[in-house]
């Protein structure tokens, strides 16, 4: 990938010091490894639902286990991601349509900020989760 002037193959770890380093110096941010590319590559591959042992195997690695363990981080935003997605899907509101009044039916409410004249059926909405089946 990358060769002197002869032809010949650079070091890899001359070719951190002579081009990722002064690179990264030049754009203001931290140093990069090779551990920098490889747990980017591994972490991005992940979040983008491409299986754990098929970047196992482009990375070199016999068990799944060191590419999850060692290389694979969750970046930013999966958590909300994965958290917002399993939510989705796994519950539903379900509005009762005969929810029995708390105070018995057509009672009015006198909660301050309720509507004037409605009933505790209306002015409290009575929701419950209920998992999909």
């Amino acid at each position: 990938m990358f060769s002197t002037n002869v032809g010949t193959p650079i070091l890899p770890n001359n070719v951190i010091r002579r081009f990722i380093f002064p690179a990264c110096t030049r754009l203001g941010l931290p140093r990069a490894t090779w551990l920098t590319f490889r747990r980017t590559y591994s972490s991005w591959s992940h979040d983008r639902g491409v299986p754990g042992k098929v970047v196992a195997q482009l990375m070199g690695h016999a068990n799944v286990d060191t590419t999850l363990n060692v290389y694979t981080q969750v970046l930013d935003g999966s958590l909300r991601q994965a958290v917002e997605k399993v939510g989705s899907e796994l519950f539903t509101v379900v509005h009762k349509r005969a929810a029995p009044p708390l105070e018995g039916k057509g009672q009015k409410s006198n909660v301050k900020g309720e509507e004037n004249g409605a009933t505790l059926e209306e002015a409290t909405g009575t929701f419950d989760l209920c998992p999909l089946t």
